[in-house]
Parts: C-alpha cells; structure tokens; sequence
C-alpha cells in the first residue's frame, strides 16, 4: 500500500510533472475521488510511476488489518440490487411464502426481464458500510441475520456523459431477515423496513481494495462466500438477471448518477434465508469471508450489539491510500 499523501512531496522532487497531476485530482488526504476517477484517463500513468516510484524506494507497506471502507467519498451513492440472482430470488421467496416452486418462480423472474419490467432494491447509507477487518454489526433484538457476497462496481461518469463500470470491490450485503419470520422486535412499517433491515452500524462491508485496470470481465467474475471456512455461497456475475451496465442506465433516468457510486450486484443462492426460518444464519464471532476473483477476499467477524463497534465511526478517509 502507498498512502499518497505522506509520499507526495518526496516524490515530487523525483517527478514533478507527475506529481502535480495527483495533486491536481487528490489536492489533500480527505479529497473526493470523484476527480481522480473523472480523470483517469489522464492521471493513471502519474498513479503508475508514483506506486513504482514508492515500491523502489521503500516506501509501500503493508495494508493494514482493518480499514475504512474503500469509498470514493462519504457522500457516495450505493444501490443495491435485490432478487438478481434467480435462483437465489426464487428459493428465498419459496421460503418464505411456498406455492409455486423454485423453477416456476426463476422463470416468472427471467419473463419479468424480457418483459421490460426494471429493476428493483434499497439503497446503503454510507456510513454504515465496514471496511476490511472491521466488524459486522447486529442490530440489538436480530435474530437471524443473513450473508450476502456480492460485488460492488464503482462508477465513472466518462467525458462523454456515458457510464461505465471503473472499479471492483467484494461487498457484503448482511441482512436482517426477522421481519420475514415474524420473530425478533418489529423494525418498521411500509418501505423503510427494507431500509433498516440493511442499513445498520456495520450492516455491509466493502474491500478490501477496489481494483482498476486489472481487465477484469466485470461479466464473469465469480463469487465465494465464506462463514467460518465453510463455503456457503459460489456464485458468478454471469447469473445476473440485469447487469450493471442496464442498472447504472435504468439508474440515471431519475438519479445523477455520479463518478464514485457503487452499484452491488445481488447476491447468488446459498444464503441462509433460502433455508427458511431454521437456516444457518450468522452468530457472533463468526468470520464471513467474500472472494470475488482478481480482487481478493473481505473477511470481517460478526460483533454483538454490546461491542464498542456499535459506536460512531469517523466518516471513511478517501483519496489517501491506493
């Protein structure tokens, strides 16, 4: 890792052209990176002689073992997606209300696409998303709190208006399914339920870096969750009822949609709302880990809502690490 800011003015003095052009699109350590992403095309190469400048010169170090989330700022948008993963749609559903079974259901999901229905989810509040190694949380009364690996992708708005997919990360979609069981305190009524049932202290996670230019096929990136070493979850971009491509566009018909947000993909089957009420859902303590290939893996613990976690974190530091 380079913090960029300690380094700059050191390496300045080696490449001052170079050097300008972050300062340009970074000017101090808490600065959006909604610049630096609006002008990659043109500040990659200063990033690139910048990260080979340190590594040469002994000044890269370890990534630390919890971080803030890797978000270009504290006011991001993340939208994410639900029920775009059919199978995973279709067993949960089936779960919870019966009926039609799961086949029935994944091809009503797929029919509902080719129909031109759009797509539906929530949105995360960003200062409730946890970066690598920090806790999960719990809101206090949850019961059954739930995995989701996903992917996030990072937005970037090009020179010519038209979005594109910028960065990869992992991200962990956690979820309070009580509501759905009728156990535990009630959380709300109407619409917010989704909401508070995914936006608590800790309640996603996003990491453990968010990888550029790696020619990663945003398409085909697999998907592997972890709880405690079992794999629970293997899924792939490939299954995703609507891609980021058509939910960035869907997106930005009503909200400008900017350099930075994040859209998550949904989450593949093998959660443990698909096993009902009596699923395998997440206890304190235990180790979630999501892989998504060419990025690495997020790993965080599950607190309790007694932990010190459950206090305010300083909004997450942007600009300064890459």
């Amino acid at each position: 890792m380079v913090d960029v800011h300690e380094v700059l003015d050191d390496f300045g003095r080696h490449a001052p052209g170079e050097a300008a052009r972050v300062r340009e699109v970074l000017p101090h350590p808490e600065a959006s990176w909604a610049r630096l992403i609006d002008g990659w095309d043109g500040v990659r190469d200063a990033i690139a002689v910048l990260a080979e400048w340190a590594d040469r010169e002994g000044r890269t170090r370890p990534a630390a073992a919890a971080a803030p989330p890797p978000l270009a700022d504290p006011a991001v948008g993340i939208f994410a997606i639900g029920a775009n993963f059919a199978t995973h749609a279709a067993q949960a559903q089936f779960a919870v209300e019966g009926g039609d079974g799961v086949d029935a259901r994944i091809a009503a999901l797929l029919k509902n696409r080719r129909d031109g229905v759009p797509p539906w989810g929530f949105t995360i509040l960003p200062r409730t998303v946890s970066g690598p190694g920090e806790p999960i949380g719990r809101p206090r009364g949850a019961e059954l709190l739930d995995y989701e690996g996903e992917v996030g992708a990072v937005l970037r708005r090009g020179p010519s208006g038209d979005l594109s997919v910028w960065g990869v990360a992992a991200f962990h979609d956690v979820s309070v399914r009580d509501p759905h069981f009728r156990v535990g305190p009630r959380i709300d009524e109407g619409p917010i339920t989704w909401v508070l049932q995914k936006n608590f202290r800790g309640g996603s996670a996003l990491g453990p870096v968010v990888v550029v230019d790696e020619a990663l096929d945003v398409h085909r990136l697999s998907i592997t969750t972890r709880v405690n070493g079992e794999v629970r979850q293997r899924g792939d971009t490939g299954e995703m009822v609507y891609g980021f491509d058509d939910v960035a566009a869907y997106l930005d018909r009503c909200v400008p949609m900017r350099s930075g947000d994040v859209i998550a993909s949904g989450t593949p089957a093998g959660t443990a709302f698909e096993s009902g009420r009596d699923g395998p859902y997440l206890q304190d303590g235990d180790l979630v880990e999501i892989e998504v290939e060419g990025v690495g893996v997020l790993a965080n613990r599950v607190a309790s809502p007694d932990s010190e976690h459950t206090g305010q974190r300083p909004a997450a530091r942007t600009g300064a690490q890459q």
